[in-house]
């Protein structure tokens, strides 16, 4: 079963049902399908860009109309009102400004050492990247309060799992350093490098949340509105064409996509491109850029050309090289049969890598080998009966943790005996 919220699929659950165990069944119907190659023909798009700044960064919402990740508690004496939704608490609806909903924060109480938080994360409590807001961009958000004065502090958090200490913490601000809250609402922006000073490690691509907590063990009611990162900026630009990294199988449609914003793009359609062998630099195939589209306006926001070279059945290492001022060839890739086994394998590895209950042998597990996980999982005592005695042991570790789920595991089976039949 999948929780919404506002339209957004808020079950972390799903999502790693979803992501790991379907992902076996994907692979495996591509590579047996051939999908990887598979080429719809182009929609001919000519209309330009609607306006000047249709480059400007977007703004990125943290907690504007749809409610993504929360965590949200207190505790020593004060409590914070929550709405549950899927069993999960969440900042409480309550009236909405200028079109966006209003979030309630509401916290009774009084006690020394009290405190509330909450922690605002993305979708699913998936990291996200704030790399193309700074320096220049800000933490933007209405307020208002219940009789004025009110306060909060806040923090953003990032993850990194590869240092030891996953978790690094932002610098703190306070409302308060910005505004004075009144019981009429006010925009608040605070610039990203009061948060986020340039240097000192903090990775900008893996944002874990934003925290909102208490500056005081006293009751306090305010509402927050149109919580988002923004900035002046234009869009990050990306090298011109793009590739299938992982290469063409010989009987496929072949083709790359030679994309740019408008203003520097110098490729248009009719440019002549070459696909050259890596080596000898001989050309394999010559043609003429298609247009896709002028404008993107679904996605990248891009003009898109592309360079179909389908005619290459000839085995081997190539670069695309398209003849126009500041577009770069392209990264090297291969054409040939067989070039996605390992991705196959890699796929169903998972399944002997994550298993619980068995240890993992060197010979089939490289690095990775391990004795019995959580060897306890044989004889699990019921909570009503201690005396019963249950194995709940086999299955798989699930999304990078130790949770084994029965719904989870039952997808697993089911993607396991499709493949076999396959």
């Amino acid at each position: 079963m999948t929780c919404v919220i506002s339209g957004v699929s808020n079950s972390v659950y799903t999502v790693k049902i979803m992501r790991i165990y379907s992902f076996l069944a994907l692979i495996i119907g591509l590579f047996f399908l051939g999908l990887f190659s598979a080429e719809a023909s182009p929609t001919r798009q000519t209309a330009p860009p609607p306006n000047s700044d249709y480059r400007r960064l977007r703004d990125l919402p943290v907690l504007v109309d749809e409610r993504n990740g929360q965590w949200i508690g207190a505790g020593n004496g004060l409590e914070i009102a929550t709405e549950s939704v899927c069993q999960q608490p969440y900042f409480p609806l309550d009236g909405d400004y200028q079109g966006h909903p209003a979030y309630h924060i509401l916290v009774t109480g009084e006690a020394e050492g009290g405190w509330w938080s909450a922690i605002l994360a993305g979708n699913d409590w998936e990291s996200y990247s704030i790399a193309p807001y700074h320096p220049n961009g800000a933490l933007e958000f209405n307020i208002r309060g219940a009789v004025g004065g009110e306060d909060m502090q806040i923090a953003v958090q990032d993850i990194d799992f590869r240092r030891a200490e996953k978790n690094t913490t932002s610098n703190e601000v306070k409302v308060s350093d910005y505004i004075s809250v009144t019981t009429i609402w006010q925009p608040v922006s605070i610039p990203i490098t009061d948060l986020i000073p340039s240097g000192g490690g903090f990775k900008l691509e893996q944002i874990n949340g934003i925290t909102l907590a208490g500056t005081s063990t006293k009751p306090v009611e305010m509402w927050i509105n149109n919580l988002r990162w923004t900035s002046a900026d234009l869009e990050p630009a990306f090298p011109a064409v793009k590739i299938n990294q992982l290469g063409y199988p010989l009987n496929s449609a072949k083709y790359a996509y030679v994309s740019g914003f408008a203003d520097e793009m110098t490729a248009r359609e009719g440019t002549p491109f070459e696909v050259r062998e890596i080596g000898n630099n001989q050309i394999a195939y010559s043609g003429e850029l298609e247009l896709v589209t002028a404008f993107d306006a679904g996605a990248s926001g891009e003009y898109v050309l592309r360079a179909d070279f389908s005619p290459i059945t000839t085995p081997g290492d190539y670069y695309l090289a398209v003849s126009a001022y500041r577009i770069d060839d392209s990264a090297p890739f291969v054409i040939g049969d067989g070039l996605y086994q390992e991705l196959l394998t890699d796929a169903t590895r998972y399944f002997y890598l994550q298993r619980q209950g068995i240890a993992l042998d060197s010979n089939y597990a490289g690095i990775f080998a391990r004795g019995v996980g959580h060897p306890q999982d044989a004889a699990v005592q019921l909570r009503s009966d201690e005396n019963s005695l249950h194995d709940v042991s086999q299955g798989w570790y699930d999304a990078g943790d130790y949770g084994k789920y029965v719904n989870a595991g039952a997808v697993a089976l089911s993607d396991l005996l499709w493949a076999y039949e396959l």
